[in-house]
């Protein structure tokens, strides 16, 4: 009976240990201070966005590490994580799937990482109104941009 009573507090723990853990690597890979206020900033966003959309805050604490990942500073995650949670939402995928998508493309056209917000509109917008799914405009946008770039070179 014990064990049953372990096992099930340990799932019910579980997901909050995986965000701790998470959010330590964030901490980490920011170089932020135990009590810096953009690490609180970010865990409280975390917890925000997961009430407000409905994801789990491990979902969000992944999709803040994978922004951390790809180059963002505090500010910008803070400025890009809810539009990488709204976007894997409208379009159905992993958050870090967004999240992936937006950063290649403010990568590829040159956007500053407080942009997240108007390129996840257009990403929507993009896939919403045409016959594609956001993954297929994702890797189409890659595509695309690396062969304008290419041009762009070319005497």
């Amino acid at each position: 009976m014990a064990k049953t009573g372990f096992d099930q507090t340990s799932r019910f723990m579980a997901p909050g240990i995986s965000a701790e853990k998470q959010m330590s690597a964030i901490q980490a890979s920011l170089g932020l201070e135990k009590g810096d206020a953009r690490l609180e900033a970010i865990r409280q966003q975390a917890r925000d966005v997961s009430a407000g959309t409905g994801t789990s805050t491990e979902a969000v604490t992944r999709a803040q590490t994978e922004l951390v990942r790809s180059g963002y500073d505090a500010d910008g995650v803070l400025a890009a994580t809810l539009p990488a949670v709204n976007l894997s939402l409208a379009g159905n995928v992993d958050a870090t799937n967004a999240t992936d998508i937006i950063s290649n493309a403010q990568t590829a056209f040159n956007l500053a990482n407080t942009d997240a917000e108007r390129v996840a509109d257009v990403l929507t917008r993009g896939f919403t109104s045409s016959h594609t799914s956001l993954t297929e405009l994702g890797c189409c946008r890659g595509l695309c941009c690396a062969n304008c770039q290419r041009r762009w070179r070319e005497p």
